[in-house]
């Protein structure tokens, strides 16, 4: 099952958009499911219910930190990660129009439509294989 599938599923159940992102890619992270639920609870509604960033791409990031950091003071990776954090948050915008989430719900487009886009994305960039 491809992570923007297992993701509605999470949405489904109940989980915000960052928790249904970042659930998807549970597999790929060495954290439990209530971890990884409870690392991402305050981003739902925009990041912390201020409507600021969106919720789907907030779990992408959280996930790509995982994926891409050294997790080592002496292997530093910030600048590998930052940039694939800049490259995700730029394609996202681009295909959904914005990355902030009171203005993306102004324009309509569904939470369903950003998990999606945001788990799609970070198979890619992360070049994670289903």
């Amino acid at each position: 099952m491809r992570n923007a599938e297992l993701a509605m599923e999470y949405h489904a159940k109940g989980c915000n958009c960052a928790q249904s992102v970042a659930l998807s890619f549970l597999k790929e992270t060495k954290l439990s499911e209530e971890e990884l639920f409870k690392a991402t609870e305050a981003f739902g509604l925009g990041m912390g219910s201020e409507k600021g960033t969106c919720g789907a791409l907030s779990g992408a990031l959280v996930i790509l930190g995982f994926l891409s950091s050294s997790g080592t003071y002496t292997n530093v990776s910030k600048k590998e990660t930052y940039q694939k954090a800049a490259k995700l948050c730029d394609r996202f915008e681009s295909i959904v129009g914005n990355t902030i989430c009171g203005k993306i719900k102004q324009s309509e487009s569904s939470c369903s439509f950003c998990i999606q886009t945001a788990c799609t994305l970070l198979e890619d960039i992360a070049n994670v294989i289903d």
